[in-house]
């Protein structure tokens, strides 16, 4: 069995499920709005967790979309020593987000009988 499959993270008490690929690649289109650091880790981590309206309004709206990280940076105390665990959670649900798929029936046992019979 696939573990990442059932893998969460967890950042500053936040639970981060396994990204669907259409929320990890709204986060990755937004996330290049940022130069690389600290905010653009924090606006993918928001956007791995928000309610996908507010990603999607985001794509549209990025300015709209930075006050709401701003806001939630505020709202978790964000601070420079969450910088290095911010980056790591980053990496691996960006990564841990492709083996999340579902793979093809190795085992011909497993599969159906084409013609119905069981």
């Amino acid at each position: 069995m696939n573990d990442t499959l059932h893998k969460t993270w967890e950042f500053k008490g936040i639970e981060i499920k396994p990204l669907s690929y259409g929320r990890r690649s709204n986060i990755r289109s937004i996330a290049m709005i940022y130069p690389p650091g600290p905010t653009m880790f924090a606006a993918a981590i928001y956007g791995a967790t928000c309610d996908i309206k507010d990603l999607n309004k985001g794509l549209r709206d990025p300015d709209w979309f930075t006050e709401k990280v701003t806001a939630w940076m505020d709202a978790i105390k964000l601070t420079q020593d969450d910088d290095e665990q911010l980056g790591t959670v980053f990496k691996e649900i960006m990564e841990h987000s492709e083996a999340n798929r579902a793979s093809p029936i190795s085992d011909p046992s497993l599969m159906p009988d084409p013609l119905g019979n069981d």
